[in-house]
Parts: C-alpha cells; sequence; structure tokens
C-alpha cells in the first residue's frame, strides 16, 4: 500500500470515529437534558456549541449545556450526575442562564437547540 493510500484510509478511520463520537455525545446531552429536569428541577435545557453541528464538532469539542431553574445548591450534584453520561475524557459545560450576562443568553436563545422544557414536549 502506497503511502497516500494509507493516509486516505487513515483519515477515513479518523472520521468515522469523530462522527460516532459526535453521535455519542450528541445522545448523551439528550439524555443530560433529560435528568436536568427531571432529577434536579431545570426548567430548560438548551444545547449549544459545536454540538450542534457535525462539521465544526472535533474530538477535542467539549458539551455546553445551558439551564434555566436549577437551584445554586443542586448545581454541582447535578453536574456530576450528568457528567458520567458523556463520553470518556469529554468536558461538560453546565451554565446557569440565570448567571450569564445578557450577551450569551441572546447567543443561547438565537443559536441554541432547546433539549427539554418541564413545562412542554421538545422535539430535537
Amino acid at each position: 500500500m502506497d503511502y497516500t493510500a494509507a493516509w486516505k484510509i487513515r483519515l477515513s478511520d479518523d472520521e468515522r470515529m469523530r462522527l460516532s463520537l459526535f453521535h455519542k455525545a450528541r445522545t448523551a446531552a439528550e439524555k443530560a437534558a433529560q435528568v436536568l429536569v427531571e432529577e434536579f428541577g431545570a426548567g430548560q435545557v438548551y444545547l449549544i456549541g459545536s454540538l450542534l453541528k457535525e462539521d465544526i464538532f472535533t474530538e477535542y469539542s467539549d458539551v455546553d449545556i445551558a439551564v434555566s431553574g436549577l437551584k445554586t445548591e443542586r448545581y454541582f450534584r447535578a453536574l456530576s450526575a450528568i457528567w458520567g453520561l458523556f463520553p470518556k475524557g469529554m468536558e461538560v459545560d453546565l451554565i446557569p442562564l440565570e448567571d450569564a450576562d445578557e450577551y450569551i443568553r441572546s447567543k443561547i436563545f438565537y443559536e441554541g437547540v432547546l433539549l427539554h422544557d418541564k413545562e412542554r414536549t421538545v422535539r430535537t
């Protein structure tokens, strides 16, 4: 096998692994949203960042989840509960909407995807 063919195979394998990681992380984010609402009383859960688009997601991407209605005293327990849902080594940022500045909130509402809402059913 020549050098070019070997690199094409490697890139193809890397792309398959990246896409697999993306789908595992996306599924975990949906489960995390459910946990945040049902077990920790969150109101709404949004997904933001690179996990929104398959083409910008990399193996180094983290997970950015914004949440409303999560009581401050439950934050670290909630983060701990959802962290284990994601692929090993993946970082998780849990952003309380109430603590985010106006610019971040507007980005979340404009660009984010609502994963779960305590008040209604959401389809992603």
